[in-house]
């Protein structure tokens, strides 16, 4: 009997304790702080601890970097003009953004955050293949769309006599993002979001490599450019920048 009495003790203990911690996440940020005041001052050990510093993440937002690039159609009305483009960068792969996702904190396993992100790019595949489409609220939706071949069919009799998938060039995935819940995906509210960072006046250069003429971007940056030792700002930097300079092969922009 007086066992059963300790486990109705215990229990008793363990739900007022439940109540409480409750009833603190419903007390706004001020009277939490009171209470822990007044705790301070009862308990010793409480003081300790409240003289303990203790880390706190600091929370800042990673600059997009924008890039300036001059328009050369000189039959366009614009030209001479700059204009913006955002710095290419290598893109993550799957495993950079899982280690991402656990530096946030919630998800401290890695591990289970690789099996998980792996398994929502499979069952992603699959269903769009399947003409699913799938919608990822607070995101957007992952749906198919066909390419037809060129030419078409003259009847639907000859069309499923030469079979449907002659009519069809390729499938794409495409993504639509969600903007019906205020999730702010528009172009406008996404850049209310951003911070930017100007980084370099990029000009496609040709270059003949092996025997073949080849597109360059040559990236100079635009702090360079505007200090006394570079140029008027009217022009990229060099045409031929260092062997570890930013240079990456890519089609021209212009």
């Amino acid at each position: 009997m007086f066992g059963y009495f300790k486990v109705f003790l215990y229990l008793f203990n363990v739900n007022e304790r439940d109540e409480r911690s409750a009833r603190s996440e419903l007390l706004s940020p001020q009277k939490q702080g009171e209470n822990k005041r007044k705790m301070a001052t009862r308990n010793p050990k409480v003081r300790l601890n409240n003289l303990i510093p203790r880390k706190v993440m600091a929370v800042r937002k990673i600059a997009m970097v924008v890039n300036l690039r001059q328009n050369k159609n000189e039959a366009a009305e614009n030209f001479g003009k700059w204009y913006p483009e955002v710095d290419e960068k290598k893109p993550l792969d799957l495993k950079g953004f899982c280690a991402h996702m656990t530096s946030h904190g919630k998800l401290a396993d890695y591990q289970m955050v690789v099996l998980v992100v792996q398994q929502v790019v499979e069952c992603m595949k699959e269903l769009v293949l399947q003409g699913q489409p799938v919608k990822l609220e607070g995101l957007g939706t992952f749906g198919p769309s066909i390419e037809a071949a060129k030419g078409g069919a003259v009847s639907v009799a000859a069309a499923m006599e030469a079979g449907i998938d002659t009519l069809i060039e390729g499938v794409h995935m495409n993504f639509t993002p969600e903007n019906t819940k205020g999730e702010r995906l528009t172009s406008r509210a996404l850049k209310d979001e951003c911070v930017f960072s100007a980084g370099y006046v990029v000009e496609s250069v040709k270059r003949t490599v092996d025997g073949k003429v080849k597109r360059f971007q040559n990236k100079t940056p635009i702090a360079f450019i505007l200090s006394p030792a570079g140029t008027d700002g009217t022009g990229g930097g060099s045409d031929t920048p260092p062997d570890d300079g930013p240079t990456n092969p890519g089609t021209d922009g212009d």
